[in-house]
């Protein structure tokens, strides 16, 4: 799989499993550049979650922590508990 189609699944995959935690998200393809999933917090704001490769493996980045990628319930539990905050 091409790095575009994996970021792309991986974000989907997450964004999916926010939803069923009953977190806010949505999927943008700006013009030219990667998809970003942005997550909605408590405060309202959108902040952005990105995929990416580093030494193959791939890391979601969420507020300057490094997730695992291939655990996106684990991701999608620990996004939604520190959105609020």
């Amino acid at each position: 799989m091409a790095p575009s189609e994996m970021r792309y699944a991986l974000l989907a995959g997450l964004a999916w499993r926010l939803w069923t935690v009953s977190l806010g998200c949505r999927l943008e393809f700006p013009q030219g550049t990667e998809p970003v999933l942005f997550v909605r917090c408590g405060d309202r704001r959108w902040e952005p979650v990105l995929a990416v490769e580093r030494d193959r493996a791939w890391l979601l980045l969420w507020r300057q922590v490094e997730l695992n990628a291939a655990r996106l319930d684990e991701a999608a539990l620990r996004i939604a508990g520190t959105a609020g905050a």
